[in-house]
């Protein structure tokens, strides 16, 4: 029966290599889960991030009375008439 453990079980060497391994795989997926978050953190802040400048700009538009909102509408080319 020992020599059928010692057939299963690996080497003290190939164990160290293993165990090397792992934890060489540990910090890569740590790194991994941080870009993760960060990126996720990024694209929830967003939002916030790009909604509040135009407000200022809109509040100096509509507050200065002698300021004259235009809209153009080109005309239509398409007709040769």
């Amino acid at each position: 029966m020992p020599e059928a453990l010692h057939m299963i079980s690996p080497p003290f060497f190939l164990k160290e290599k293993i165990l090397d391994l792992r934890e060489k795989e540990l910090d890569q997926l740590k790194k991994a889960a941080y870009l993760s978050a960060g990126a996720s953190f990024a694209w929830v802040c967003a939002p916030f991030l790009v909604s509040p400048p135009p407000f200022p700009s809109t509040y100096y538009v509509l507050l200065q009375r002698s300021t004259k909102l235009t809209v153009f509408f080109p005309r239509c080319s398409y007709d040769s008439a």
